[in-house]
């Protein structure tokens, strides 16, 4: 049987070495991250300009994307998310999607409320669904 001590000793080193973790997490990103994220935001609103400008692009596609740079061990994959034109048939569709999902999420506020309503009650228990852990700097 694990004993509480012993999760007690388990959760030290775990605590300790998130703090490591934390403190090194935040360097990294003030040195690194910044930057980083500054440089593909560029690179992402100058790419979806060309874009929209029509410039051709397919360079940037398959085995001889021209987003490699083996000097920095990178690559970088293009990746375009496409949806259809519009077209009466899908737009019937789509309605038909959002009004199951309201459906949906009517359905389930009336379960969370019949649930919370027979526990209060005592005609129903709970039970342990999962156990998870959090970590945060106090």
């Amino acid at each position: 049987m694990i004993s509480t001590s012993s999760l007690i000793s388990l959760g030290d080193a775990a605590a300790h070495l998130y703090n490591e973790f934390d403190y090194a997490d935040t360097q990294v990103k003030d040195v690194f991250g910044a930057p980083f994220s500054a440089a593909k935001d560029s690179l992402v609103s100058d790419f979806r300009l060309a874009h929209k400008e029509g410039t051709d692009l397919s360079c940037f596609q398959g085995e001889n994307n021209r987003f490699r740079y083996p000097e920095h061990g990178v690559k970088i994959v293009v990746r375009y998310t496409k949806k259809p034109t519009e077209h009466s048939s899908l737009t019937e569709l789509q309605q038909k999607i959002e009004q199951l999902e309201k459906e949906l999420k009517l359905t389930k506020m009336l379960l969370k409320n019949r649930s919370e309503e027979l526990i209060a009650f005592g005609e129903c228990g709970q039970v342990v669904e999962r156990i998870d852990l959090a970590f945060s700097s106090l």
